[in-house]
């Protein structure tokens, strides 16, 4: 009922519309008009070894609603909210399969019901819910494999083990790390083969083993519609898994490369955006279930609920020792690893047992801290919404203006675009207005899921637009995007999480600037530094200014785009972000510093404060080629430097 009533508020993430382009070439391929799965830019980046299953349901789902009319070109608004609410569907039933195994583990129905609500209040995983198709549907069905699993070791019949199978057979075909439990439960049951006191135990370990692993294998094959051709393609799968294309991220206010982070990466992003009680409650629980697997060696080796409990640490540990072994390409924090959470939330429930103990009064003390816990994990919720996925906890600075987004990034793939459109529909009602996002297309999906009147009002351009939307992680890196000036941010915890920036809307450039202008085409003719194909640069007096100056200046020459990187006398002077690339970018639209006068064209652009040792700048040419470059060192800047030496 809460689904129902929120669904409306999210946004579309930059993967959706990739995740059911991925379900059409898989039905394409189940119903013969394709000869393979996948091929194109499926092939050539490997996501025809997405799970297929998930996308295949949604997608039935909306054709049985009528609603693949959309594809010819009616709005999709109907198609995103059916899948966000059938994603955020999988993520409830995955609370209930937690719920149930903590109850089957500890026959307390409170503790059930606190690992279903522990799953459930995670700020973040409830945002993904609603538009991350890939990894919150694993997340579902890992934490029904886990509780199958289970039953089948307790019940120990071939039927439970074949259920189980094909449980952890669907778990790897929407990722591959159910490989994990496909190892797991055959060891185990090597185990219980090692402890079996008569032939029949034996017999029924090697019977069950091997019905496990061929439901899964099957399963998994099933569901795997690119395995189909050719299923040593596996060996390629597994291989695809570890690495993806790479790009730079923020991470404790370093840019790091998503291939190359430190090994305390995942467990820092688990601990900062969990909340506090759950890490409290679960840290407890698996330190419990060690201590217990240490002091009682044989049950945690045959089969019971300590060997089990063991299984669960064993979940939370292994995929990321193996994928700090393998160097595995991660993106956003922990995304790769929310499947983490469902046996997290289950050893939380065992950890409030530990606490709770058997005396009324210790029992009460954690049954109020555990409820106070979960009060203020949904007052957070309520203030963050519809942006709980930028939620941290109290082990990071989160009052510092702007200290958050300088440190890690806290935004998701476009889902903020949408309250920037809502904003912009709301501030100019009677306007049309084209909004643009430097390319990423991430307006143009979130315009989709608006109502039709909305629609009406604003429309996406590549080129030029009325407004810019840019998410923190863009903002200061598309050289697309006017900076100023900013018309409106969206923020949460005091940073910035999403800029609406307008030349146009925002009153036009100031008179300063414009006096500087005019003023600069008298500069530009009386001793130039650089001239290079039309436009002419020269550096103002106070060296803290460059001017870009062309006369005969049309419409189009407006809309050029520069690049334009500060080399710095030293690299400490840097931003810590810039440090990596040893220069400072500060690529610009021509607008975004002046604009046509009188025919004539100008920019005036400021520069960093600190000492500069020389400057590259140029012109592109269509996206990223150049049409020409000029590169120089100021005037008076290595006089400046040398005096400055020798006098230290």
């Amino acid at each position: 009922m809460v689904a129902v009533l929120l669904v409306e508020d999210y946004g579309v993430s930059q993967d959706e519309d990739l995740m059911r382009r991925i379900a059409i070439e898989n039905y394409r391929y189940l119903a013969g008009e394709t000869e393979q799965v996948a091929h194109g830019v499926f092939v050539d980046r490997g996501h025809k070894y997405y799970g297929a299953l998930f996308q295949l349901g949604a997608l039935m789902a909306e054709r049985a609603l009528g609603l693949e009319a959309s594809e010819t070109g009616r709005p999709l608004r109907g198609i995103y909210l059916l899948r966000h609410l059938m994603t955020h569907m999988s993520f409830v039933l995955g609370a209930l399969f937690c719920g149930f195994l903590a109850f089957r583990l500890t026959r307390r129905w409170w503790l059930g019901l606190l690992a279903m609500l522990l799953f459930l209040l995670h700020p973040r995983l409830y945002a993904h819910s609603f538009f991350n198709s890939k990894d919150i549907p694993f997340l579902a069905v890992f934490a029904l494999a886990l509780l199958l699993t289970h039953r089948a070791f307790v019940r120990n019949t071939l039927g439970a083990f074949v259920l189980s199978g094909v449980a952890v057979g669907i778990a790897t075909g929407l990722r591959v790390t159910g490989l994990m439990l496909l190892a797991a439960v055959p060891m185990m049951r090597a185990l219980d083969l090692w402890f079996a006191g008569s032939a029949k135990e034996k017999q029924s370990a090697l019977w069950t083993a091997s019905a496990f692993c061929v439901a899964t294998i099957g399963a998994w094959y099933a569901t795997m519609p690119a395995l189909w051709s050719n299923p040593l393609e596996v060996v390629d799968l597994v291989k695809s898994s570890r690495k993806y294309d790479a790009f730079s991220a923020l991470f404790g206010g370093d840019l790091i490369h998503v291939d190359t982070w430190p090994i305390h990466y995942v467990p820092t992003w688990f601990a900062i955006t969990c909340p506090p009680a759950a890490l409290l409650l679960g840290t407890i629980g698996a330190l419990g279930a060690l201590r217990t697997g240490c002091l009682r060696p044989k049950e945690a080796l045959r089969l019971g609920d300590v060997r089990f409990r063991l299984l669960l640490v064993g979940c939370l540990v292994v995929p990321v020792v193996a994928t700090i072994a393998m160097r595995s390409t991660l993106y956003d924090g922990w995304r790769h690893f929310q499947f983490l959470w469902a046996p997290f939330c289950v050893l939380a429930a065992l950890g409030a047992q530990w606490v709770a103990g058997r005396r009324r009064v210790q029992q009460a003390a954690a049954y109020g801290a555990t409820v106070a816990g979960l009060t203020a994990t949904g007052t957070a919720m309520a203030d963050l919404h519809p942006h709980q996925q930028v939620y941290f906890n109290f082990l990071v600075d989160r009052a510092t203006p702007e200290r958050l987004g300088q440190q890690y990034e806290i935004v998701y793939w476009g889902a903020t675009y949408r309250q920037g459109l809502e904003w912009l529909r709301e501030r100019y009602p009677a306007r049309t207005l084209r909004v643009g996002d430097g390319g990423r297309r991430n307006a143009g999906r979130n315009l989709r899921i608006l109502p039709a009147a909305d629609r009406r009002k604003l429309a996406y351009s590549k080129l030029g637009a009325d407004a810019y939307l840019a998410e923190a992680r863009d903002y200061f890196r598309l050289a697309a995007i006017p900076q100023e000036p900013v018309l409106h941010r969206i923020r949460a915890y005091n940073s910035t999480l999403l800029v609406v920036t307008s030349p146009m809307l925002g009153g036009g450039i100031p008179q300063d600037v414009i006096d500087a202008r005019r003023e600069g085409f008298r500069d530009a003719s009386e001793g130039r530094l650089v001239a290079a194909d039309y436009f002419t640069i020269r550096v103002a007096d106070n060296r803290r200014l460059l001017r870009y100056a062309r006369t005969g200046c049309s419409e189009a020459d407006a809309a050029v785009r520069f690049f334009l990187h500060v080399f710095p006398d030293d690299v400490a002077d840097l931003p810590r972000r810039a440090r990596i690339h040893e220069f400072d970018n500060h690529d610009f639209a021509i607008r975004r510093f002046g604009g046509p006068v009188d025919g004539n064209c100008y920019a005036a652009v400021p520069l960093p404060d600190y000492p500069i040792a020389r400057i590259r700048t140029g012109q592109f040419l269509g996206g990223v080629d150049r049409l020409w470059t000029a590169e120089f060192a100021l005037p008076g800047v290595r006089a400046a430097r040398d005096a400055r030496n020798a006098g230290e």
